[in-house]
């Protein structure tokens, strides 16, 4: 059953437990390996009996602090920090996928993602459906019941902002002989969108590259799982034998994102809203969930995106998304280029599309900035 979102703004701010130097903020821990007191100890160590820090490619005290926080606010049984978003989605698949299996995924996806799945994934005799945000063209047959692994969507979607039913997809999923759900989080964030505890899904994805961290000063990702503890167990492995480990440093930083993601994304959300009431005033076509600071604008063509660009002062064009100052992007050319024209046609996104991860910047003025640029279009 579907619940409201838990209110998390308060366990944002605060540390959910003390550490040995009573500092207020989690020390960074830049140690590559850890001293024991005795052979004995090492032995249970090594041997799993103990939850010891031995090696930081298995475990560090920063980075640990920020999976147990990830995992307080998504309410879930465990989280493994990544490297980026695209080395989380990664350890997912190898954990749940092997030769022969099936995955269903939503068809409008990030580039990376899609590329991804396509080209690597493809090659390790993973075969990977498509089917579209609103989730009733998911094939269902006797073969699809049994190999189908894992179910993966974004939602809402990049970069039209489609909402998948997160609720529906769920049932969807039970039909299924043994299929994962894995939710990629990343847009909405456990401001707007709770799905383990919603839900019930089984991993809840971020790259925390985006909102987590915030002020576009780091690279990482983590996944949350809901409640299958020999899950959580392979998915740690898959990090630990790959290595593609969250560095202290950017878990210090995430944590520090975390504490203001609330009063941000409520900021993010107050600046979008004033930016499509200016879409709508201009009849402008655009795409916006009612949460967050991502909006869909489409210009309808290549040379009326190329005009914006030019002329509007201020947001930058760059990829990413989920930082402090607005950024703008052309999916076609930037971040979907990895998708082929016909493909491109088929979920919709066109040469004019933009993509605005809205800042936090002052509303009115950043009003000012778009509606002189789009004066030229």
């Amino acid at each position: 059953m579907e619940k409201e979102p838990k209110c998390i703004e308060h366990m944002l701010v605060r540390e959910s437990v003390c550490n040995p130097w009573n500092a207020i903020n989690v020390p960074v821990c830049f140690s590559s390996t850890y001293e024991f007191d005795s052979l004995e100890e090492a032995e249970l160590t090594f041997g799993g009996m103990t939850s010891n820090f031995c090696y930081s490619r298995l475990g560090n005290p920063t980075v640990r602090a920020f999976e147990d926080k990830m995992t307080e606010i998504e309410s879930g049984l465990g989280t493994v920090a990544f490297s980026s978003g695209m080395a989380a989605i990664t350890a997912v698949i190898l954990t749940v996928c092997k030769p022969g299996d099936m995955i269903m995924c939503v068809e409008e996806v990030y580039g990376g993602t899609h590329e991804l799945l396509k080209s690597i994934v493809t090659d390790l005799d993973i075969k990977v459906i498509t089917f579209k945000p609103d989730i009733l063209d998911i094939p269902f047959t006797f073969t699809t019941k049994r190999r189908t692994r894992l179910i993966f969507v974004e939602t809402p979607t990049n970069p039209s902002l489609h909402t998948v039913n997160l609720s529906g997809l769920m049932q969807v999923a039970g039909m299924f002989d043994n299929a994962y759900v894995c939710v990629d989080n990343t847009f909405a964030t456990p401001v707007f969108q709770q799905p383990i505890y919603q839900y019930g899904v089984d991993i809840s994805l971020h790259s925390t590259t985006k909102c987590i961290g915030g002020h576009g000063d780091l690279i990482g990702g983590c996944a949350t799982v809901g409640a299958i503890p020999q899950l959580l167990h392979e998915l740690q492995a898959v990090k630990t034998k790959t290595g593609a480990i969250m560095d202290p440093m950017t878990a210090f930083l995430n944590l520090r994102g975390l504490k203001t993601l609330a009063i941000r994304m409520k900021q993010h959300t107050i600046n979008a809203l004033t930016l499509t009431s200016l879409f709508d005033e201009l009849e402008f076509k655009h795409t916006y969930p009612g949460f967050g600071g991502m909006v869909s604008l489409d210009l309808g063509s290549r040379d009326n995106a190329k005009k914006f660009v030019e002329q509007l002062v201020g947001p930058k064009l760059a990829v990413s998304l989920g930082e402090t100052q607005t950024l703008i992007n052309v999916p076609a050319l930037m971040t979907h280029a990895t998708y082929s024209d016909e493909e491109l046609k088929t979920i919709g996104v066109g040469p004019g599309q933009i993509r605005i991860s809205v800042g936090i910047e002052e509303p009115c003025k950043l009003r000012e900035e778009f509606k002189k640029a789009l004066e030229g279009v």
